[in-house]
């Protein structure tokens, strides 16, 4: 389960865009269950 918030409303569309470009490749998806922290998260999305 995933949950998000955005700042404003176009915000949340562009963080499920990087949601579903992550978990679209394998590496990613492992890179995502492997990770520590909500910053980790961040910082695979925002690759």
């Amino acid at each position: 389960m995933i949950g998000l918030a955005g700042h404003d409303e176009n915000e949340h569309i562009k963080v499920m865009s990087a949601i579903a470009g992550a978990l679209s490749k394998p590496e990613k998806v492992k890179a995502l269950a492997d990770a520590k922290s909500p910053e980790d998260i961040r910082a695979i999305l925002n690759q």
